[in-house]
């Protein structure tokens, strides 16, 4: 008997339905085939019915059947592996604060510079910034993205909404520094813009600019009207 029949495979089996014509070597490999089925089994399921079912053909004592949980730590059961699905909290943690003056609603892009500058003073690296903001545009958070090296940043747009989705903020707007001081758009800038508001787009997140920052200097690409 192949001991991966299920149990309802074995019922309808002919050493079940002809138990009777079976030798007793046969009798007892067959007896061992349900016992191993049972201890793979859990009650109240179909299998479980089955086996019942079988012991009273056969009239042999119903083995030891399990409750979902001790078949699970046995990993008996096939099935009941996709019980075991692991629960996750997403949080986002607060890692420290910095202080700039800012309106209370965000309108231009110079309403933001004071706090870009405070944020991504002196770096020498390009960091790309994600700023959140609720639905009356007051800033709620900013997060660093990624940091790459002295002149690109590599990105994802998951990795760009990821914290506004965590924060629950209705919409962001995007900064990155050039290290070497000049804020010009690149054409990589431009088309990277686009693909974040068509993201934002279908996330219902409104990207509002995309601000690159320079020496004392920005540049906003929705003003310049590129990307966007």
């Amino acid at each position: 008997m192949k001991p991966k029949l299920t149990a309802k495979e074995l019922y309808y089996s002919h050493r079940c339905q002809n138990y009777e014509s079976l030798t007793p070597a046969q009798q007892a490999v067959f007896r061992g085939s349900v016992t191993w089925r049972a201890s793979c089994t859990y009650l109240g399921s179909e299998d479980a019915t089955y086996i019942e079912a079988i012991c009273k053909r056969i009239e042999m004592p119903v083995p030891a059947i399990g409750s979902v949980e001790e078949a699970v730590e046995r990993n008996a059961h096939p099935m009941l592996r996709q019980l075991m699905v692991p629960i996750y909290k997403l949080l986002m943690v607060k890692d420290s604060a910095i202080r700039a003056t800012i309106p209370n609603r965000v309108k231009q892009p110079a309403d933001i510079y004071n706090l870009l500058t405070a944020y991504s003073q002196d770096l020498d690296r390009e960091h790309l910034i994600v700023i959140l903001l609720d639905t009356k545009n007051a800033v709620i958070g900013i997060n660093t993205v990624t940091i790459g090296s002295l002149n690109t940043a590599v990105v994802t747009m998951r990795e760009i909404f990821k914290p506004a989705i965590l924060a629950n903020a209705a919409a962001i707007i995007v900064s990155h520094n050039h290290p070497s001081g000049d804020p010009t758009p690149s054409a990589e800038d431009v088309a990277v813009t686009r693909q974040i508001v068509d993201a934002g787009k279908l996330l219902s997140i409104d990207v509002l600019d995309h601000i690159v920052c320079g020496d004392s200097r920005w540049v906003s690409l929705k003003e310049r009207g590129l990307g966007f």
